[in-house]
């Protein structure tokens, strides 16, 4: 649900339901007698359809913040809240669900299975969810051309330029259709022209209604998104 509103000057802006809510989030790692934050009580909001990017130096807590909304790790305190779902209420299995059906994963090394084809590796979330075969072929081979990558299907990852390959690697992530896609420094390997269009495939699908979350050092990249996220000593800046 959207609602408009008036912010300080009078220019009406649009609210959104929270598809992610961070309330005091705080994660701590103990590693011997030494213990170390890597975020200090982190609050903060996305909304359902918002493009977003967080940004800040390495060490800053971005990457930690990232495996915290991607339910890759749990939060030492406060509340984390995923599609309505507290997630420290939930095991394992209802952990695992939430990333295969909530959340699309864009990771900057692709992580494709170079034995397999494109379509294959487009193919892999919906195994966990009990596909039918040929459904999984028609659903695979509709995504890759999506992503402009329809001549490509008999190609294994190890035949593609970088650029093919991290475009293989969001058509996987939106295999199972989820509302969420995850991005961990998107465009790190790749050359200026394919992150351009890997970019432009990312404000795609939040024209379409997606929400999309970055994660990136790129101040270039962080400008492309509707809002902006800066994170230092692991805690919200800006």
């Amino acid at each position: 649900m959207e609602v408009d509103s008036l912010d300080e000057v009078g220019v009406k802006k649009v609210q959104r339901d929270p598809l992610v809510k961070l309330e005091g989030i705080s994660k701590r790692y103990e590693r011997g007698s030494v213990s170390f934050v890597a975020l200090d009580g982190v609050s903060l909001q996305i909304g359902r359809g918002e493009y977003v990017t967080m940004t800040g130096p390495s060490g800053s807590g971005k990457s930690t913040l990232m495996n915290l909304i991607g339910c890759l790790d749990v939060p030492s305190s406060g509340r984390l809240y995923t599609d309505g779902q507290d997630v420290a209420c939930l095991d394992e299995r209802a952990l695992a669900k939430i990333r295969n059906e909530i959340i699309g994963f864009v990771l900057q090394q692709f992580n494709l299975l170079t034995p397999l084809t494109a379509p294959k590796n487009v193919q892999l979330p919906l195994i966990y969810a009990c596909v039918p075969l040929d459904e999984k072929m028609e659903r695979s081979v509709a995504l890759l051309e999506r992503v402009a990558l329809g001549d490509h299907l008999e190609h294994k990852p190890m035949e593609m330029p970088g650029g093919q390959q991290q475009r293989v690697a969001i058509a996987r992530a939106l295999a199972s259709n989820p509302p969420l896609i995850l991005a961990d420094e998107p465009t790190g390997n790749l050359d200026s022209k394919s992150a351009v269009e890997v970019l432009s495939l990312f404000e795609e699908l939040h024209g379409s209604g997606r929400t999309i979350v970055v994660i990136t050092h790129d101040n270039e990249v962080a400008a492309r998104a509707e809002r902006v996220i800066r994170i230092h000593d692991g805690k919200v800046v800006s």
